[in-house]
């Protein structure tokens, strides 16, 4: 609006489109660089003189910032003043389509309160596909449009270029191209099946139209050919997006040889599990992995390669998640296993390979081959069942060997139930463990052979103990019958010691073993000695019996941090996956209706929450949105808000929006630096909408705020039907908003002076929170006064001076004070003042006697009251 020219408000909203014809148009300018812009909003009849001033003095802080030596920084270069992201979607956009005129015309916006330009929308496709005979065919091209043909308005071309010289805007562009195809939804399948399917829409206006213009057999303006039919023209597009997918791919490097480096692996699917191994054996043997799901081998093993290698032995984490391997052949030669070598620092944990898969090899075989180099190993909550074959030394269930005794191993609460065979000083657990080591709370009913007489449980030097172990043979564990096993005891035993912290199920009459999963149930011993299986409800964390919406309730308090009294921790995690969260909600919900939900990761799920860049004042507070996007309707999400240094939220500000049903509830807590937010429905209903606001939060900035960050970590969303979405963290910008002065405030409104006179001018800036709150001060008559920059005014010479005190934020606020200069001739204390005198200010207002020192006029005369 024309009143939007003063602090805030003068910042944005402002769309400008990067126009070659912008010098026919009313409101453009032409920037520092030549680049020409026109000002799409405000409209030609709003925009005011200061607002344009504003936007161009804007862009060209842009182009300033790409042009500088340091544009490739992050908080000084060009990423500070024009959101990457938007470049590079506009970018993918035109060059995906063979645009010849993206950037002839190419709009921008800047919104308020917010620094950065952001790139879009795009349009003007007239061009594109094929369709300029400047540059047909498009695919020929060695290199982007941009630079071989296609229309640019004014230094466009070369500030493009600019940007994609940065190393990150390089990267973050193969990395978008990557995620686009990777997702499945980016090929030349799907492209083509869009193409058609339009096609078909779009039949029957297309007789239409060129009936009325019967156009099909006329090159029209940059047409390279007249196709003649409908059906032609189509083709095109069926023949060119196909064919530009494959060019990018070419260009960006994307399907070729990757370097790996450490990262964080979610697994998903075999391909997932091989691509691990690959990146470890690469070099990247820090990485992480963590399985999402079980995983069925079936039809891999031949393409599987032990994680870890003697020249990159793993030494990150892989955490099964409570899942299971099943179909996995593992065969090789020395240090074989599903894991090849490891070292100091890996972290082994939560999952089991079943009996459907099997280990061979020579020496140094196991579920883990051998370890090399040095440091700690931890191997935990680990299940072999395969069996374990060796031609030679040192064949075992967990750890084949550790080489030269060279790192020290902790073993906890692991079993093997496979078969182990070695030619000699092989194990249960381990063929070598070397010195040091802690094994606690491990059992075997595996047989074995090729042990060391009186060590078929582990070898080892020095002395180790093995608390809470136990095994069908051999002495170095507690022995244990096949029938305690299968009965339950064993699974009872185990327990024993952990308390409250139940571990091990079984479900008897089925398992014949102890397992990790607590849906199997918990094993109880009876007052005869016999033992069964406890009777347990999950979900009933209010322990009397029966699932209710209240047990929903409480479950969703307990994940929030506001944990009801009387909460039954042990019955919480409601859908058996290790964990609490919103999952349990959801399946607390299904079985007070008296039905199941399995939860399964969804492929290939577009789901995510997001936000945006926000800013806050210093001592002051900002709304801001978080939108959820999905491909499938949402029932209930979970989301970490974690805020950096100097924000905070108070969770009662944190709103539903409007993507919720009438059954759907909104819990929020706080801990620390971080904020939980959890939605569901009480009748696990969808969401009302694909894409909305889920949710909104208003951000505070305390009186030292100067700049941070938030980000929506720890996201799980799942559908009614149990498909669950986990997106990567997402982390967004808070910059610290301008606090503009408001007022200034003079401690006195006229001062009187005698010539060499110092007086220092009193003045408080308001608010106090302003984030420029120096002043600029000046006299009028420097002849009779002088002040410097600390407002301290010096009297040079008779006569009268106003001292000006002006904000130097750019908001114009100023106040003064009149300064008299007068000799000493007319000067009489104030205690001096005759008591009938009559007194009266400058301005000629009458007062009884003077409060403080200045120039008045007392009985018809001008005197220096002091």
């Amino acid at each position: 609006k024309p009143e939007d020219s003063e602090g805030d408000a003068l910042t944005g909203g402002y769309l400008v489109e990067v126009d070659a014809y912008a010098g026919q148009e009313t409101s453009w300018f032409s920037s520092s660089h030549g680049i020409p812009v026109t000002i799409k909003s405000p409209s030609d009849d709003d925009i005011t003189t200061r607002q344009k001033a504003y936007i161009k003095r804007a862009f060209n802080l842009l182009e300033r910032a790409l042009w500088s030596s340091s544009f490739q920084n992050d908080s000084t270069g060009y990423r500070s003043k024009m959101d990457v992201e938007s470049f590079l979607r506009h970018f993918i956009v035109g060059e995906l389509a063979g645009n010849t005129d993206t950037y002839w015309s190419t709009y921008m916006y800047k919104n308020r309160n917010q620094t950065p330009f952001y790139v879009g929308p795009v349009w003007d496709f007239d061009l594109a596909m094929d369709n300029d005979s400047r540059i047909y065919p498009v695919n020929n091209r060695a290199n982007w449009i941009f630079r071989t043909g296609g229309s640019a308005a004014s230094g466009m071309t070369a500030f493009v270029s600019r940007a994609l010289q940065d190393s990150y805007t390089d990267r973050r562009l193969k990395e978008i191209w990557a995620s686009m195809r990777r997702s499945g939804k980016f090929t030349g399948e799907s492209l083509v099946a869009y193409v058609d399917s339009m096609a078909q829409v779009l039949d029957a206006s297309q007789r239409l139209n060129f009936t009325r213009w019967p156009i099909l057999n006329t090159r029209v303006h940059q047409n390279p050919k007249a196709y003649g039919s409908y059906e032609g023209e189509v083709n095109v597009l069926r023949e060119f997006l196909p064919a530009r997918i494959k060019w990018i791919d070419d260009f960006l490097g994307y399907g070729h040889e990757k370097v790996y480096v450490d990262s964080v692996f979610y697994v998903r699917t075999p391909e997932d599990l091989l691509e691990f191994a690959t990146a470890v054996n690469s070099g990247a043997n820090g990485s992480e992995a963590y399985l999402t799901r079980d995983i069925d081998m079936a039809g891999y093993s031949d393409r599987f390669s032990p994680i870890g290698s003697g020249r990159h032995p793993f030494v990150g984490v892989f955490d099964g998640r409570g899942h299971s391997i099943s179909n996995l052949r593992v065969s090789g030669k020395d240090t074989c296993g599903v894991f090849g070598a490891v070292s100091g620092r890996a972290r082994i944990r939560d999952f089991v390979l079943d009996a459907s898969c099997s280990i061979s090899g020579g020496s140094y075989v196991g579920l883990v081959g051998a370890s090399v180099e040095g440091g700690a190993v931890t191997i935990e909550r680990v299940g072999n069942e395969a069996p374990v074959t060796g031609t030679g030394k040192n064949v075992a269930g967990i750890i084949g060997c550790n080489m030269n005794s060279a790192c020290r191993y902790t073993i906890r609460d692991c079993y093997n139930t496979g078969i182990i065979t070695g030619a000699r000083e092989s194990a249960a657990i381990s063929g070598w463990l070397g010195a040091g080591a802690e094994v606690a709370g491990c059992w075997n009913t595996g047989a074995v052979t090729g042990s060391d007489q009186g060590r078929d449980m582990a070898r080892y030097s020095g002395q180790t103990d093995f608390p809470h172990c136990y095994s069908t043979l051999g002495t170095q564990f507690v022995q244990v019958s096949p029938a305690a096993v299968a009965s339950g005891e064993l699974c009872y035993r185990l327990n024993e010691p952990k308390g409250a912290n139940v571990l091990w199920y079984q479900k008897l009459g089925e398992d014949t073993h102890p397992v990790f999963g607590a849906e199997r149930g918990r094993v109880v011993r009876n007052p005869d000695g016999t033992f069964a299986n406890e009777q347990v409800l999950l979900g009933d964390v209010q322990q009397d019996d029966t699932l209710t919406l209240t047990d929903a309730d409480w479950e969703a308090e307990h994940i929030v941090w506001r944990t009801p009294d009387g909460f039954y921790l042990p019955n919480a995690d409601a859908n058996s996956d290790g964990g609490v969260d919103v999952l349990d909600v959801v399946a607390i919900v299904h079985g007070t209706g008296g039905s199941s939900v399995k939860f399964e990761t969804a492929e290939r799920a577009n789901t995510r929450m997001y936000s945006s860049n926000a800013s806050v004042k210093r001592a002051g507070t900002r709304k801001v949105n978080v939108w959820l996007a999905s491909s499938q309707h949402v029932t209930a999400c979970q989301a970490d808000l974690i805020l950096s240094e100097g924000l905070a939220v108070d969770t009662a500000s944190v709103s539903a929006g409007n993507m919720g049903s009438d059954t759907h509830v909104l819990k929020r807590g706080a801990r620390g630096d971080t904020v939980r937010v959890v939605a569901y429905s009480t009748t696990n209903a969808p969401m009302s909408m694909l894409n909305g606001t889920l949710l909104t939060f208003v951000l505070r900035g305390n009186e030292s705020f100067s700049g941070g960050s938030f980000t929506l970590a720890r996201q799980v969303m799942t559908t009614a039907d149990g498909k669950v979405c986990r997106p990567a963290d997402a982390s967004y910008t808070v910059s610290m908003a301008r606090t503009y002065v408001s007022e200034i405030v003079m401690a006195e409104t006229e001062v009187g002076m005698l010539v060499d006179d110092v007086h220092r001018l009193g003045s408080t800036v308001l608010p106090a929170t302003a984030t420029t709150p120096a002043l600029a001060w000046k006299s009028s008559n420097e002849a009779v006064a002088t002040v410097d920059s600390h407002g301290t005014v010096t009297a040079r010479s008779l006569g009268t001076a106003t001292i000006t005190a002006q904000a130097t934020d750019g908001s114009g606020v100023k106040a003064t004070t009149r300064v008299d200069v007068v000799d000493g001739t007319g000067v009489i204390p104030i205690d001096g003042i005759p008591a009938t005198a009559e007194i009266y200010t400058l301005t000629g207002t009458r007062v009884p006697r003077p409060s403080r020192g200045g120039i008045y006029i007392i009985n018809g005369a001008k005197f220096l009251v002091k």
